[in-house]
């Protein structure tokens, strides 16, 4: 997936959004500020790129949803069909109607951000990371779920023990974590670490406390 990343990146350059299918670039834009419509190839791309470093994405689909790719995050599309690009020049998500896992077009398929390993700069995937990828799924209109805790209420850190705890540690290996993490269901050391290297990943405040501004974030990926 690294080596995927790299090849893309080497033809779309900052500042470029790039639409594309496997690693072929099918339409790119830069201009900011206004809906741009995309055309017949850009229609059927399966993710997009955004290599801007300070300016966040919205992509519409054929279906009326729409997704925010934060700077430097690339997108899968999963069968949605995208139809209009906006670049921001805001590094915030914001509006109404922002779908973080909207339903696509066909059955289930629905946009989902790319793992934090195929962000730019990012480090390579890990076992763990891959691992947390095969385990967490996208539920509609909610996020990702990796099968112990559904919701985004329980707030949890040092000392907890349960599906919440086992939940949000997962959910940090799939964006990621660099750190070394037993997805057991006791929040120790090692989860607090891994939490706030979640919680700086992101620009939240880095407390280790997974509460629901963080549990959103590890949910969709944006804030």
């Amino acid at each position: 997936m690294a080596g995927t990343q790299a090849r893309i990146t080497a033809k779309c350059p900052y500042p470029y959004v790039c639409f594309t299918k496997g690693t072929t670039i099918l339409s790119k834009y830069k201009d900011a500020g206004y809906w741009q419509t995309l055309g017949p190839q850009g229609r059927t791309a399966d993710s997009a790129h955004n290599t801007r470093k300070d300016d966040v994405v919205y992509v519409s689909f054929s279906n009326a949803a729409k997704i925010c790719m934060k700077p430097g995050q690339g997108w899968a599309f999963n069968g949605a069909h995208p139809r209009e690009v906006f670049i921001s020049t805001s590094s915030t998500c914001k509006g109404a109607g922002l779908t973080a896992a909207p339903a696509g077009d066909r059955g289930t398929a629905r946009p989902a951000p790319l793992p934090a390993a195929t962000a730019r700069g990012a480090a390579p995937a890990t076992s763990a990371s891959t691992a947390a990828q095969a385990q967490c799924n996208w539920i509609r209109n909610s996020g990702l779920y990796c099968g112990f805790y559904y919701g985004e209420s329980a707030v949890i850190g040092v000392g907890n023990q349960g599906k919440a705890v086992k939940e949000a540690q997962w959910l940090v290996e799939y964006w990621g974590n660099p750190g070394s993490l037993q997805r057991d269901g006791i929040y120790g050391p090692a989860t607090k670490k891994a939490v706030v290297w979640f919680q700086k990943k992101m620009g939240l405040k880095a407390d280790g406390i997974v509460g629901p501004k963080t549990w959103y974030a590890l949910r969709t990926g944006i804030v």
